[in-house]
C-alpha cells in the first residue's frame, strides 16, 4: 500500500508559473479540432514579464512584475497582474492584482479595472483569481512527462464580471506545473471556448 502524499495548503505560485524569458509552451486545443495553440513569455524589464496567449477566437496577454518579498525571514518571490488585454480591449489593474507569495489553498484575490473595460456596458471589470488546488496531477498521454510520475500542481481559477452588473464576462480553469508552467487550460471569453491540453514546453528542448 502506497502512502498518500501530503503538501502543504499554501504554495509558493511564482514557481509554478515559472515567468521567464523566451519561454513557451504549446498546446492542442479540444474546442477547436485539435489547433495548435501556444503560451508565449517575453522578459520587458528584468522584473516585468508578458504572457501572450491565443485562446478559442481571441488574444489574451498580461503583464506580470515580479519582486521578493519577506515572510518570516524567508524571501520568496511575488507576482502582481498590472494589465491584461483580450483582443483590443485593455484593463489596467487598479493596485495590481497581487498574487500573494505565499498563497492558501482556498483564498482569493481580485482587483478592478481602471478602464471601462466591459465595452458592452462602459463598466469597469473585476478580476478574481482564487487558488483552488495544491497537490498531484497526472499527466495525460502524449506528453513529455513521465506517464507514471504525477506534477506538482496548483490549480488557479480565475473570472472576470462587470463591476457595476456582476455580469460574468469571463472565466478560466489553468493548471501550473512546478519548475514548468502551465500544462492545462480551459475557460471562455466572452463566449469563446477553449480546452488546452499540454503538448510541449521550451523547457524540454
Amino acid at each position: 500500500m502506497v502512502a498518500a502524499v501530503t503538501v502543504p495548503d499554501t504554495a509558493v505560485v511564482a514557481s509554478f508559473l515559472n515567468l521567464g524569458p523566451a519561454r513557451w509552451w504549446q498546446f492542442k486545443d479540444l474546442n477547436s479540432n485539435g489547433k495548435i495553440s501556444r503560451w508565449e513569455c517575453a522578459e520587458l524589464t528584468p522584473d516585468r514579464f508578458q504572457l501572450r496567449a491565443r485562446l478559442g477566437n481571441t488574444r489574451v496577454e498580461h503583464v506580470v512584475e515580479s519582486k521578493e518579498v519577506e515572510l518570516e525571514g524567508v524571501r520568496l518571490p511575488q507576482l502582481t497582474v498590472v494589465e491584461s488585454k483580450i483582443d483590443d480591449q485593455v484593463a489596467t489593474w487598479v493596485g495590481g492584482l497581487v498574487m500573494p507569495a505565499s498563497w492558501k489553498v482556498g483564498d482569493t484575490v481580485s482587483a478592478t479595472s481602471k478602464e471601462a473595460a466591459n465595452p458592452a456596458t462602459g463598466n469597469p471589470v473585476q478580476l478574481t483569481v482564487k487558488l483552488v488546488k495544491h497537490g498531484p496531477f497526472q499527466p495525460p498521454p502524449g506528453t513529455p512527462f513521465p506517464p507514471d510520475r504525477p506534477l506538482e500542481v496548483v490549480q488557479l481559477d480565475q473570472r472576470v464580471i462587470d463591476a457595476k452588473l456582476a455580469i460574468k464576462l469571463a472565466e478560466s480553469h489553468q493548471v501550473f506545473a512546478l519548475g514548468v508552467g502551465i500544462c492545462e487550460a480551459k475557460g471562455n471569453n466572452f463566449g469563446s471556448y477553449y480546452a488546452l491540453q499540454f503538448q510541449d514546453w521550451s523547457g524540454a528542448h
